[in-house]
């Protein structure tokens, strides 16, 4: 445990509310929500002086907002805006069941509202907040961000008005049309070429020709014919058919590729997926987070693609789930064999973006899951971003070609991150790219097609 700050109470009764709620307060988030909750709020000791003394679970150097870069204040913001509408909604839940301590309700109620940015931290690039009961001018200010701001309606990009020139090209083709319609109204000039009759062949006698006597020629010998060696016909192997494209009754159980799902499961995955990162940039200057993760998110979208292609693979197919949510948080399952793909699919429902994004990690238990060297095995690697725990995607992908020749790397791209170029190319994949809702489906079928052999139905 390491310690952030003191500060002084301003009241007595404060410094006691803060005491006497924190342990409460902590043990609802360890019960209810993940773990990264229970960091969310600095533990508070009163020191012998009177002072609060705040202390954190998680380890590195704690950093006051202010000293923050602008990209990673941004990212703060938006991680505690996510967290606190998980708050929220744990206190509507717990209104609604009978029992609930009323005065839980209400210390739920006090810290989901945003906290002034001298109360925010941030140690190993997480947000740490030092709580305490909102004042009514912060609650005002609270308040006043919360409504979405009417410039945000008002810098919808106008649709654009089409070229002039369009219809001028309209115009043209339109009399093209006409000259070409009215060709065979036009008079047309006949030449009358005047046929000349050839003159009438006159009669040449030929010349006497007088015969000439030709002398007997000796029959020559000719060489008796040679038989020509008759070759047998060389004998054409077809190639081998490329196992993949085989239907499960044409190869054995052992020769099925292995697939894996890895779902980037950072917090921007969240992120809706019509935002654009210059609206994305728009609304964390305004603390617009409610537009900021409509639906439809890019989570949402990954796991119904998924789902879909899931339920296309061949039925001798086993599939295994990564899951990146944080950079010491990455979950790998044992291979889901095809009965139990319905339990696969709700494992797949249970993801939630957490924290950064940890795309070395993830690779490197991916690909402990597959043979690689005497059976084909895919890693279909679904992402929005680059790799930002400080791992080296690029260099896994490249050791684990190495080891695993039949191994291939294919990445769905997520609004044109260009963070997966390199792992693609490190295992003979490729890359595809969805920045639309319409796209995800057509993109993931695609990064898969190799792998679904046609006209089978097993």
């Amino acid at each position: 445990m390491i310690r952030i700050t003191r500060t002084v109470a301003h009241e007595i009764a404060q410094s006691e509310y803060l005491l006497r709620h924190y342990d409460a307060l902590h043990s609802a988030l360890v019960q209810h929500l993940p773990i990264n909750f229970s960091t969310l709020f600095a533990k508070p000791v009163k020191s012998s002086d009177g002072a609060i003394e705040w202390y954190s679970d998680l380890q590195g150097q704690p950093v006051p907002f202010a000293q923050l870069s602008a990209i990673e204040r941004d990212k703060l913001q938006a991680q505690i805006a996510r967290q606190l509408t998980v708050l929220a909604r744990l206190r509507e839940q717990l209104s609604e069941k009978e029992g609930v301590d009323s005065e839980l309700l209400t210390l739920l109620g006090k810290i989901s509202q945003f906290p002034a940015e001298e109360h925010i931290w941030s140690v190993d690039s997480q947000p740490v907040i030092l709580w305490e009961p909102m004042s009514a001018s912060a609650s005002q200010n609270i308040a006043g961000s919360g409504t979405a701001s009417p410039d945000l309606v008002a810098s919808q990009p106008e649709q654009k008005r089409k070229p002039r020139w369009l219809w001028w090209l309209l115009l043209l083709l339109f009399i093209l049309l006409l000259l070409w319609l009215l060709r065979g109204c036009l008079p047309r000039s006949h030449t009358h070429i005047a046929i000349k009759q050839p003159n009438p062949p006159v009669a040449v006698k030929p010349p006497q020709v007088k015969p000439v006597e030709q002398p007997i020629k000796q029959p020559i010998e000719q060489p008796a014919p040679t038989v020509p060696e008759v070759k047998p016909e060389a004998v054409v192997i077809p190639p081998p058919v490329d196992v993949r494209k085989r239907c499960p009754s044409q190869r054995k159980r052992n020769q099925a590729p292995e697939v894996v799902v890895v779902f980037d499961a950072s917090g921007s995955m969240s992120i809706s997926v019509d935002v654009t990162p210059q609206e994305l940039q728009y609304l964390l200057q305004r603390k617009a987070f409610e537009y900021i993760e409509r639906e439809p998110s890019r989570i949402t979208l990954a796991k119904k693609s998924a789902k879909k292609i899931i339920d296309k693979l061949p039925s001798d197919m086993n599939v295994s789930l990564v899951a990146a949510f944080d950079c010491r948080h990455v979950s790998a399952s044992l291979p889901f064999s095809p009965t139990q793909r319905p339990a696969l699919k709700r494992a797949i429902d249970r993801i939630t973006p957490d924290g950064k994004t940890p795309l070395a990690l993830a690779l490197e238990k991916a690909g402990a899951l597959v043979d690689g060297v005497n059976r084909d095995a895919i890693i279909l690697l679904i992402s929005d971003g680059d790799e930002t725990c400080g791992g080296d995607p690029c260099a896994v992908a490249r050791a684990l070609k190495e080891n695993k020749p039949r191994l291939q790397v294919n990445v769905v791209d997520i609004m044109s991150s260009g963070a997966g170029n390199c792992i693609a190319s490190q295992t003979g994949g490729k890359v595809f790219t969805a920045n639309d809702a319409n796209q995800f489906n057509q993109v993931i079928n695609q990064a898969m097609q190799d792998y679904i052999p046609e006209n089978c139905n097993e």
